[in-house]
């Protein structure tokens, strides 16, 4: 018989922060900078307490329960599975598929909106200035909504890759994302195709890799559904088996060998030609971000030429009417759809508008491709207005 947990709110944040007690940290949320632009939407990430809420969050993170006792152990891709009822600290090996996305992890339930060139600044709840190493992200196409997709079949390419920044200071990637108030920046290339894919962010820490089994990892995976004018489809590859446990880069010892004789661990050529670095900053949220299901890439506009112009004409035209009205766009349900509302750390003030008539609040969010205006009706009806280009 399978009984129910119910756990009271504050025994759960108990809870959670006896675990972060001595915790190396979790990526817990995400920022959308337009075109990298100065300020960015957030997005809430996974809390291992969420678990514990009913229903729970519906987010773009994938979610990773074991971690609200394991996470301050060695990680996923060098332990076997951590349970409340069996901790194991020993390492094992590379291939098991808590190398993707952490312990037990699965997909989010929505997905965060994304545009091909925007800057996303990945938040960690804590880490400690000692655990240097490199800072690996890639995405996977997930050919389809990323909620119910096997994670043991995603194609991941690389899109940054980064370890010492400088030799002289031994100065690393994670050095860089502690003093930026714990945040780390990576774009989303131009030229890749648009659709629904996976954004996996992995740490590797090394201050105990001087000998086998001794490096460990910390990924985390975002859903993202990017809207993009480009048709790039890197072929990617599987994530098990990506790291081998002898490498170099997987074995290294950090107080013995000099930073600038380092080399990130993985193929070197799965990273994607195109990639495009971005600017590592201290982050600037001025919105917070409403999440969506998935992006049909169908709905997105395609560029067209531009029609011919008509011959001149001399005839005499009928005195036109003055009119200040505009087309309004039929409500309509292409994706992004099934929008769910997040809550921040920092709660600015939307920009909003109120319908006297029906009680709306009306958000609107500009794309590189369109203007999309969402109109939320008691947080739970959602209908999306396009509005395209005046010719």
């Amino acid at each position: 018989m399978t009984r129910s947990r119910t756990i009271p709110t504050g025994l759960a944040s108990l809870l959670l922060l006896a675990a972060r007690v001595n915790a190396h940290g979790i990526a817990d949320g995400l920022a959308v900078y337009p075109g990298g632009a100065a300020g960015g939407t957030y997005y809430l990430g996974y809390n291992p307490s969420f678990q514990y809420q009913t229903p729970p969050p519906e987010i773009g993170e994938w979610s990773t329960p074991d971690n609200l006792q394991a996470f301050r152990y060695t990680a996923s891709t060098y332990t076997q599975r951590v349970t409340p009822q069996k901790r194991l600290r020993r390492p094992r090996r590379l291939r098991l598929p808590d190398i993707i996305c952490h312990l037990g992890a699965t997909p989010g339930a929505a997905a965060i909106p994304v545009n091909a060139g925007d800057d996303l600044g990945i938040h960690w709840d804590t880490w400690p200035d000692s655990h240097k190493g490199p800072i690996v992200d890639s995405l996977a196409n997930c050919e389809g909504p990323c909620q119910n997709v096997d994670k043991t079949k995603l194609k991941f390419f690389d899109i940054s890759r980064e370890a010492v920044i400088d030799a002289a200071s031994d100065l690393w990637a994670p050095n860089v994302l502690v003093k930026n108030d714990l945040t780390w920046f990576v774009r989303i290339p131009e030229g890749i195709a648009p659709g629904n894919y996976v954004l996996r962010h992995e740490i590797v820490a090394l201050h105990a890799a001087g000998q086998t089994n001794g490096a460990q990892s910390y990924p985390f995976c975002f859903n993202l559904a990017i809207s993009s004018k480009g048709t790039d489809k890197p072929e990617g590859r599987t994530f098990e088996g990506y790291y081998t446990s002898s490498e170099v880069g997987i074995v290294w010892d950090l107080f013995g060998k000099s930073p600038a004789d380092y080399k990130i661990p993985g193929p070197a050529d799965n990273l994607y030609t195109a990639a495009e670095k971005a600017t590592q900053r201290k982050p600037s949220i001025t919105a917070t971000g409403t999440f969506v299901k998935s992006l049909d890439p169908a709905s997105i506009p395609q560029e067209t030429s531009a029609a011919a112009p008509e011959e001149p004409t001399t005839a005499e035209a009928p005195p036109a009417e003055s009119t200040t009205s505009e087309a309004v766009a039929e409500p309509t349900t292409a994706a992004p759809t099934t929008a769910v509302t997040t809550t921040a750390r920092q709660s600015p003030e939307p920009t909003s508008t109120q319908n006297a008539a029906g009680g709306a609040i009306v958000y609107s969010t500009v794309y590189v491709t369109h203007q999309v205006t969402v109109t939320q009706v008691e947080s739970t009806t959602i209908y999306a207005t396009v509005t395209l280009p005046r010719p």
